[in-house]
């Protein structure tokens, strides 16, 4: 981004409501905090006089009037936010929402024409789709937004049987291909997690609830695999040489540490709570991953190895 657009990009983010200090500006144009404070003192000396530029404890703020030039998209940002839609399913409301959005983006912020090479980079969701109802997604952000307490008649998984809770729905996220709803349960007297499409009825109670005020998305899941939660543990695997590039490309939890062996093989080591998303992820490397601790864990695996060298033993 050249330093014009960045100066006109930094405008557009001054004047929105939420305050920003210097690191999240930085972070959001990508460059570095000392670029940040170079620009914001740019701006101000460039428009005094018709345009302040503040810092209130909070954040950076403008002062003043200024009529600033209209948001202009490069052809390379359109194509960047059509993108992020494909990630979301067409049917679902949040992917009708943000399409509809992009659509008034692109009409009112006079983007740029867009390349006819729009399949050049594309992002492929993956083949297993949710198939929870959209009117349950609906009826869950409603909820959420208005603390409304909800009776929900749910089939668990794990007890193979429908059950009714009063549950108080705190945050909706989008992980391991399923939509999961995080709240607490008046039942069990403790937070839970819910698959959205295993929830058979929902309705309102009409009573309504206090989510804390401590509570953070990021920090229930701060210690989990992908979605069960629990006492984390230190897991290590060995992966053979074969597949050791794959492990070290990509960052599979944060608390993940990875050490090459003298004969290629690699180390990988971190903290999870043991749940059977371990126990697949760990089969799905097949003969190229052993795990070496913790004890639980390398039992439960070469448990269901047995078993299905057992299966694939006999004749079909």
């Amino acid at each position: 981004m050249k330093k014009a657009q960045r100066m006109i990009a930094l405008l557009h983010l001054l004047r929105g409501r939420r305050k920003r200090r210097a690191r999240d500006l930085a972070e959001e144009l990508g460059v570095s905090e000392r670029t940040i404070y170079r620009d914001l003192a740019d701006l101000g000396e460039a428009l005094r006089g018709a345009l302040y530029v503040d810092f209130d404890g909070e954040g950076y703020v403008l002062g003043g009037s200024v009529v600033l030039p209209p948001l202009r998209l490069t052809p390379e940002e359109v194509r960047t936010l059509k993108m992020a839609a494909s990630l979301i399913p067409r049917g679902s409301p949040q992917g009708q929402r943000l399409r509809q959005a992009i659509a008034k983006v692109c009409a009112v912020a006079e983007a740029e024409e867009e390349s006819p090479a729009d399949e050049e980079i594309a992002i492929v969701t993956p083949m297993a789709r949710d198939r929870v109802q959209w009117r349950t997604l609906h009826l869950l952000e409603e909820a959420i937004r208005e603390r409304a307490r909800l009776w929900v008649r749910y089939f668990s998984f794990q007890s193979g049987r429908e059950e009714e809770h009063r549950f108080d729905p705190y945050a909706l996220t989008f992980r391991r291909h399923a939509w999961y709803v995080v709240g607490y349960c008046r039942e069990h007297r403790t937070e839970h997690v819910l698959r959205a499409s295993r929830i058979r009825q929902a309705r309102r109670t009409g009573e309504h609830f206090e989510r804390p005020a401590n509570f953070s998305l990021a920090r229930f899941f701060a210690e989990s695999w992908q979605v069960f939660r629990g006492k984390p543990v230190t897991v290590k695997v060995r992966f053979s040489a074969r597949v050791a590039p794959l492990i070290e490309e990509l960052e599979w939890h944060p608390s993940q540490r990875t050490k090459r062996e003298r004969d290629g093989r690699l180390l990988f080591t971190a903290r999870w709570p043991l749940s059977p998303e371990v126990v697949a992820w760990v089969l799905s490397w097949g003969a190229d991953a052993e795990v070496l601790a913790p004890k639980a864990l390398r039992e439960e695996v070469a448990s269901v190895a047995r078993k299905l060298a057992a299966i694939y033993s006999r004749s079909h």
